[in-house]
């Protein structure tokens, strides 16, 4: 980061200015050593001034280098914590999510039992309604029954037709009438007791 990238430069310039201090060091020792020069005082002056110039901004570096290291530090247990609640909400997050679907998964089972229990009631009303037609079906064809059955007694003690006269054909008659004094019902209704067949109904019985 920023922080890492100034703290190498302060430690280069922390490197540099020790070498020129090592430097200046030697240069004094060299002038110690030659006190014929007239002008040894001098130099050995201007030599140490830049030591000390030296010195100064050694000191500065290493107070640099210092400030450095404890902002990496503070950058470094920053994005640790960082790190650590992401974590944190990213389990959180997911404890959510699952909760949600479970939530999802319970209203949808409530809302199909509670459809099941809505057809469940159709088809008993269905099947209620089916019942009572059925019983007015039969109701209805015993009533026809008797009907048929009263008409038979009154149509054996009526006189006969008079005889037809030969070459002449006899009064066309409906193609139920032979069968009309046996049959109990009229044509095309269903006997007693029969209910009528639907197929639509059938799986609701």
């Amino acid at each position: 980061g920023v922080a890492a990238a100034a703290a190498k430069v302060a430690q280069k310039e922390k490197e540099k200015q020790q070498q020129r201090i090592d430097e200046l060091e030697s240069v004094i020792a060299r002038l110690n050593q030659n006190p014929e020069s007239a002008k040894r005082e001098e130099a050995l002056s201007a030599v140490k001034g830049q030591l000390q110039l030296s010195e100064s901004r050694r000191t500065s570096a290493l107070s640099d280098v210092d400030f450095m290291k404890s902002r990496y530090q503070d950058v470094d247990a920053q994005a640790l914590r960082l790190a650590n609640e992401n974590k944190a909400l990213k389990i959180q997050n997911e404890d959510l999510e699952k909760k949600a679907s479970e939530n999802l998964r319970a209203i949808h089972a409530q809302n199909v039992a509670m459809e099941r229990q809505e057809l469940l009631e159709q088809i008993a009303s269905l099947q209620a309604q089916l019942q009572q037609r059925d019983a007015e079906l039969y109701n209805a064809n015993q009533r026809l029954a008797s009907v048929s059955n009263g008409r038979n007694t009154r149509g054996g003690s009526m006189p006969r037709s008079p005889r037809v006269p030969s070459g002449m054909s006899p009064r066309p008659r409906a193609a139920f009438s032979a069968s009309r004094g046996t049959s109990p019902i009229g044509p095309g209704q269903p006997f007693v007791g029969q209910q009528a067949g639907n197929g639509r109904w059938n799986h609701l019985q």
